[in-house]
């Protein structure tokens, strides 16, 4: 009897990371290359998938076995031939292979009893939402950055350069986080931030999250009114997924995403707006990876299969 092997797949806008599971579970080597996320580049996004996916097929021992490749990737949905994918890789790997969102995978990564609904929300370089209930899934959000990512390090940072963009067209002194951010970047005016802006792609601008949290941390109000708003505007998003679809009196709420977990004043702000408008619930205290939600997701369709 071939033994059967699952490499899962979290690809984002910053990395991808992939895992060769047992098929019990167990861990057994793990790689990350570059973002895989086809909004960004679809091309390079799938270079860096079939890179991945290489490395760990390279460590299978075995000469003849069976491989389950379950890819979970941020803007799977803007693909636009997700079966050309899947078949390419199919042939290459010589595996059975399945896309979904990193959403989906997320929400198989959440750990619950049967009488919970779950309501998972990613706040990461992008941000969606998406709630269980029983067999059924609703998501909200996850439009992409031309539609949304509110609750996202990238959209932090698109509203403080708004705020950049307001200020100096308003003809009103810059504040303090303005002046860092034109420093940061190496442009003297606002007419210049608009080449900056459209030259980059979406994870080189989500970076510069990062200076703006460093900013509030050492005492800027406004890139810390700025984080609090971006913690509202994720949670302003669960709040809707919880009104229009959760039933059961408890729900599971799952946080995924280093900007929403990691980023200063975010989280406090997200639980404050929980706090006034979601009576029971409770936040995951403990996480797996998104990548073991790809290894639960893949089991449970070659177990059902």
């Amino acid at each position: 009897m071939k033994n059967k092997y699952i490499i899962g797949i979290d690809g984002g806008g910053t990395k991808t990371l992939g895992v060769l599971f047992d098929f019990d579970g167990n861990e057994l080597h793990r790689v990350k290359e570059g973002f895989s996320n086809f909004s960004i580049d679809e091309k390079e996004a799938t270079d860096n998938l079939s890179k991945t996916i290489e490395q760990l097929q390279n460590k299978i021992v075995d000469t003849d076995y069976e491989l389950y490749i379950q890819l979970g990737i941020s803007g799977a949905s803007k693909i636009k031939e997700t079966t050309t994918l899947e078949r390419d890789f199919e042939k290459k790997f010589h595996a059975i292979v399945n896309l979904e969102t990193d959403l989906m995978i997320g929400l198989y990564s959440v750990s619950q009893s049967s009488d919970q609904s779950v309501i998972m929300a990613i706040g990461g370089t992008g941000s969606a939402v998406v709630a269980k209930e029983g067999n059924r899934i609703k998501s909200i959000g996850g439009y992409g950055y031309l539609l949304g990512d509110e609750g996202s390090g990238y959209h932090l940072v698109i509203e403080a350069l708004r705020r950049v963009i307001k200020e100096s067209e308003e003809e009103r002194p810059l504040s303090e986080l303005s002046i860092g951010l034109m420093k940061l970047i190496g442009i003297t005016s606002h007419r210049q931030l608009i080449s900056y802006v459209y030259q980059k792609n979406k994870t080189e601008l989500a970076q510069l999250s990062r200076f703006i949290a460093k900013q509030s941390i050492e005492g800027d109000l406004v890139a810390k009114a700025l984080l609090e708003n971006e913690g509202k505007l994720l949670a302003e998003q669960i709040v809707l997924a919880h009104n229009n679809f959760i039933k059961n009196n408890e729900v599971v709420i799952a946080l995924r995403g280093t900007f929403v977990n990691e980023a200063p004043y975010v989280k406090d702000a997200l639980k404050k707006h929980l706090d006034e408008h979601i009576k029971n619930y409770k936040i995951e205290e403990t996480s797996n990876e998104p990548v073991v939600g790809a290894y639960h997701l893949a089991k449970a369709i070659l177990v059902k299969g």
